[in-house]
Formats: structure tokens, C-alpha cells, sequence
């Protein structure tokens, strides 16, 4: 009778082990851990009275950074909406169906014809703090028309959106360069122009990550500024070769725009170009803030 009841023990242990094991692999299975994260979000098409009455479907990843900084990728689905605006865009409070002020400001989409549809910007809070953020995010028609959403979606703690793999490897100590931009004179609306600089930091083996700062902070307007990388020195003058991104005016913007150039930091520390600063998409022969920059830099 012993001899039974110890195997009967014998069998229960085993079972219920098996049962431990597949429940402690279960788990490992739900909690994946990566070494750096993303989550994408998707924004729907918001009717409007404007300019793109049928709104825009867009995306918004968010790709961990540091442990207090996070990259926020907008893609309009669509491409580029060929117009001569620049398309704001914000973190706002509370779910999209509640609607709330802005937290964060992301980067302006720029509309031109020839622009990517695609803008960055690096938000000041962690990657962990955004996904369980309580928001939604609005891409406006411009600054002058911001009750003309395009494109909201909720994000954070709103939405259900798996966390992935980031998908693209990114360096948090790459090298950096930076290049003034003076003040340029011009017939607009800023017509004493405003300095600045532009830092080039490698964030990949072919990807450079360009940050433009206006010295005084937002210039307190109701448009977004453009910014190219042109062919040869700002004396010659040359075609746009790459997009950079737009400098929100809004009083309480930051006064700051980021951007990814498809090209390693060796190449673009030593290309023969300049930066244009612009008025605007539609005053583009407004130039704000200009300089040259890699060979052309002194």
C-alpha cells in the first residue's frame, strides 16, 4: 500500500512540474524583452472643412532612444499632400473621443510637391512613459487652420498597439558636428531674419540625424518654416538635394526641428552645400536663416 501511494505521489509531481514548466514558458512568451523598442500607431483620416476635406491616414512610430528621449516617426500614407503648407502635428491629453491640450510637439509634415510625407522629432520623455501615456496625436492643416484636423489616432494607454523590435539600429553616441546659420534679411513677415545652427549627428552607418535650432526659441508665428540642404555655397546658390525639417512659429513651440538624411555623417560633413531656413512653404523666397555647411564650412 505504501509502495502505491508513493508512486501516485510520484505521478501527481510530475504532472503538476510539467504544468509549472509550461506555465514559466508560457510567460517567457508573453514577455518578450528587446534591447531597444517600437510601437506604431495608426491615425485615421479625419473629415474637416479644409484643404484635404477627406483627411489623411497616417502612421506614428515611436522608437525608444535613450531612457528619456524618444523618436517620433510620422508618415502620411499618401505621400506628400502637394501644397504650400506644412502640416503641424501634436501629443495631445486624454483619448482623441475626449480631446485635450498639447503635451508634446512633433514635426511639422512639410506639403510641398517634392517633400517625403515624413517628418521626426525627439520627444523629452521616455519610451516606457510614452506607451502609457494617456493621449491621442492630431496632424493639423497648418498652423493658421489648427481646428482643421487631418489625421488623429489614439496612442500610449488609448490603444492597444503591440510593442516590437525596433526595426532600425540607431547610435546614441555617434559623432557630431554643428554649423552656425546667420540671420538673413529678407522682405517677409521675419524680415530681420533669425540665427541658428544645425547639427549634424550620425545615428547610423547611412543615416544622419539633423537638428536645427533657432537662437531665440519659436519666432512667434502662425507658420511653419521650411528648411532645405542645397547644392554648393550659399554665394552660388544651388537646387534642394535634401529635406529638412520644418521649425514650428507657434509662440510655444520649441523653436526646434529634426530630421533624417539618408546619408552616412562622412558623406554630409563633407558635401558641398548650404542650408535655407524659409518664411514659409508659400514664401519660400523668404530665406530667414542660411549657412554653409560641410566642405564649404570654414
Amino acid at each position: 500500500m505504501l509502495e502505491f501511494i508513493q508512486k501516485q505521489r510520484f505521478i501527481i509531481f510530475f504532472f503538476l512540474a510539467i504544468g509549472l514548466i509550461g506555465t514559466a514558458c508560457d510567460d517567457d512568451d508573453d514577455d518578450i524583452e528587446f534591447d531597444a523598442r517600437q510601437v506604431s500607431y495608426d491615425l485615421a483620416a479625419n473629415e474637416n472643412s479644409g484643404i484635404a476635406p477627406n483627411g489623411l491616414n497616417a502612421t506614428a512610430t515611436f522608437w525608444e532612444f535613450t531612457d528619456d528621449q524618444t523618436i517620433v516617426r510620422l508618415e502620411l500614407l499618401g505621400g506628400s499632400t502637394n501644397t504650400t503648407l506644412s502640416h503641424p502635428a501634436h501629443i495631445h491629453m486624454n483619448s482623441a473621443e475626449e480631446g485635450g491640450d498639447i503635451v508634446y510637439f512633433l514635426g511639422p509634415l512639410d506639403g510641398l510637391e517634392t517633400a517625403p510625407g515624413i517628418s521626426f522629432h525627439m520627444v523629452n520623455a521616455g519610451f516606457d512613459e510614452l506607451i502609457a501615456f494617456d493621449g491621442y496625436i492630431n496632424i493639423h492643416e497648418s498652423n493658421a487652420a489648427l481646428g482643421n484636423v487631418v489625421s488623429q489616432g489614439n496612442i500610449g494607454a488609448n490603444s492597444d498597439a503591440t510593442v516590437e523590435e525596433r526595426s532600425v539600429d540607431l547610435m546614441t553616441n555617434g559623432r557630431s558636428t554643428v554649423y552656425d546659420l546667420d540671420a538673413n534679411s529678407n522682405s517677409g513677415s521675419v524680415s530681420a531674419g533669425v540665427a541658428a545652427t544645425a547639427t549634424f549627428t550620425e545615428l547610423t552607418n547611412n543615416m544622419t540625424w539633423v537638428t536645427l535650432e533657432l537662437t531665440n526659441g519659436s519666432t512667434g508665428t502662425s507658420v511653419c518654416h521650411p528648411a532645405h540642404i542645397h547644392m554648393n555655397a550659399a554665394s552660388e546658390g544651388g537646387d534642394i538635394v535634401y529635406f529638412l525639417g520644418p521649425v514650428d512659429g507657434l509662440g510655444a513651440a520649441e523653436g526646434v526641428s529634426y530630421a533624417i538624411v539618408e546619408e552616412s555623417y562622412d558623406f554630409l560633413t563633407d558635401f558641398d552645400g548650404y542650408i535655407n531656413i524659409h518664411e514659409s512653404n508659400a514664401s519660400l523666397g523668404n530665406v530667414v536663416s542660411q549657412g554653409n555647411i560641410g566642405s564649404n564650412a570654414e
